[in-house]
């Protein structure tokens, strides 16, 4: 079997005590009346302005009026916050502030229901894969910047990302429904609701989803569309309020997507550098010089070998995922307890060129071709050999050759931190007859140029992303004409570098295209 099975599992079981003080909200000033938002950042439930922690709250009414549909939406509008691709198409590498890791496990937390889930990407940047949940009926996302380790575990060293789930109503009824289409092919359709089933003691809630993306572009080896997508989920919840002070909700969620590969194109190595000893001996043929890649990244053609068996393009990636959560809530006055539990199964089947190279001439391999066939393809390669186009001066045992290092990088700025981010966000609305009020919401994100590693030889250019609605509203429906990038920058904004150890230990590289515009339409309904 040449396909690739691989399986985690994470379970996880958290107790935590803290005192329970009353919630004081500031006075409000006569007719400037601001929404009080009661967040869980410290594991208790707080007033936002009553916290001394840098946190961005984004309500559920915020991810529908702005579209937020993924990972990378929420960092639109939290300033300060990236979530890069990784190699894999349902793993991304959050950093919040600049921290942010070129290998191993993240330095963002990411938690659902303040439960953590990252995972470690062992070859590259990555750990967000288990998190790459679209957001469905999620009630809160909360961003705290700064060190959080205490709260969130190990990989809030730069701060964390959490997202609260919707809890069933206990007294109200309700049931929504959208539907979301645009001019790349794509389609959602999402349904949520909720009712008491014992009135004011038990609730349930479910939602379900499917989606269908085609892609943008189109591998030149076979012209089929590649970074597209299709995929179904469901969730069930329940909640039960045993008594005045305890409370237990419970969360079944089960999902099952496929990814076409990744619209990602080469980058080849455009400038000689001289190897030293240590580097020569692990290289085949021993040479004395080699290229790597040095400057912006550029764009280039996306040419992914055809599955030589078939004469189709390769199947890319199936996710198929399941979480199970239960959480009790303790109030005994002057303190609570609180028990956070979690299972989570995921299971991907990977299958595509894992080169980003084709030997195929004509629809027909002829060279030579490389296949994913194991998760962790390259852990071992990775750990015995010098990542030479990537990390460029990290110390690497060469065995008989002893330790060794092509560069200097004392002094060298992080990967992937910009030195100037910008976010810009407005929105207009006005009334249009007594049921009705139409909005203009636009976005601006500008990130400066930064290196792609810590060696500071190749860098991403500066961008513009520019995201905006136009849209009515009422009480029950809401409809809006989008256009993400309006402006259609094409600039490179995701890329790694990576050492090709089929072909000569080549330093070498890979981009990812940016979206281009894209129009659609948003229409949802609640009663």
């Amino acid at each position: 079997m040449r396909t690739l099975t691989s399986k985690s599992v994470v379970a996880a079981t958290s107790l935590a005590l803290f005192p329970i003080g009353a919630i004081q909200t500031p006075a409000l000033a006569q007719e400037a009346v601001l929404e009080e938002i009661i967040v869980t950042a410290r594991k208790r439930e707080e007033s936002l302005f009553d916290i001394p922690v840098a946190i961005t709250a984004i309500t559920e009414e915020q991810i529908e009026n702005l579209g937020l549909s993924d990972l990378q939406d929420v960092a639109k509008i939290v300033p300060g916050l990236t979530f890069d691709r990784s190699v894999t198409q349902n793993d991304y590498a959050p950093a919040l502030r600049g921290l942010q890791a070129e290998q191993g496990r993240n330095s963002v937390g990411l938690l659902i229901d303040d439960i953590d889930i990252s995972s470690q990407n062992v070859q590259v940047a990555g750990g967000g894969s288990l998190a790459r949940l679209r957001l469905v009926d999620v009630e809160r996302i909360e961003v705290v910047k700064g060190p959080q380790a205490a709260l969130y575990g190990r990989s809030a060293f730069g701060g964390a990302v959490n997202y609260i789930t919707k809890r069933p109503s206990l007294d109200e009824y309700d049931l929504k429904a959208a539907l979301e289409v645009h001019s790349e092919s794509g389609q959602e359709i999402r349904v949520s609701g909720g009712a008491p089933v014992v009135e004011d003691a038990f609730g349930v809630r479910v939602n379900a989803y499917y989606f269908d993306e085609r892609g943008s572009y189109k591998n030149t080896v076979s012209d089929d569309y590649v970074g597209g997508g299709d995929g179904m989920g469901i969730s069930a919840a329940f909640l039960l309020q045993a008594s005045e002070n305890f409370s237990v909700y419970g969360r079944l969620e089960y999902s099952d997507e496929s990814y076409a590969p990744q619209a990602a194109f080469v980058i080849n190595g455009n400038t000689t550098v001289n190897l030293n000893e240590g580097a020569q001996a692990v290289i085949n043929g021993n040479p004395t010089t080699t290229r790597i890649f040095s400057g912006p990244l550029v764009d280039g053609p996306i040419r992914f070998d055809i599955n030589h068996r078939t004469g189709e393009d390769y199947k890319g990636m199936d996710v198929e995922y399941f979480r199970a959560t239960a959480i009790a809530d303790w109030d005994a006055g002057s303190f609570g307890l609180k028990s956070l539990t979690s299972w989570v199964d995921s299971n991907d089947d990977i299958f595509q060129d894992n080169d980003f190279v084709s030997g195929s001439v004509n629809g027909v391999v002829r060279g030579a071709f490389q296949e994913t066939e194991e998760f962790n393809n390259f852990r071992v390669l990775s750990t015995s050999a010098s990542r030479i186009g990537e990390s460029g001066c990290e110390f690497q045992d060469f065995g008989a050759a002893g330790k060794r290092c092509l560069l200097i990088k004392d002094g060298n700025r992080p990967a992937d931190l910009p030195e100037h981010q910008l976010n810009l966000n407005g929105n207009y609305t006005a009334s249009l007859n007594g049921n009705w009020d139409w909005f203009v919401d636009m976005s601006a994100r500008y990130t400066s140029e930064r290196f792609v590693s810590s060696a500071n030889v190749a860098t991403q250019d500066a961008y513009w992303r520019v995201d905006g609605q136009l849209g009515l509203r009422s009480e029950s429906m809401r409809a809006a004409l989008y256009v993400d990038n309006l402006l259609d920058d094409d600039t490179v904004t995701d890329g790694n570098l990576y050492v090709d150890f089929f072909n000569g230990f080549a330093p070498s590289g890979f981009g990812y295209r940016p979206i281009p515009r894209i129009v659609g339409l948003r229409v949802s309904y609640s009663m």
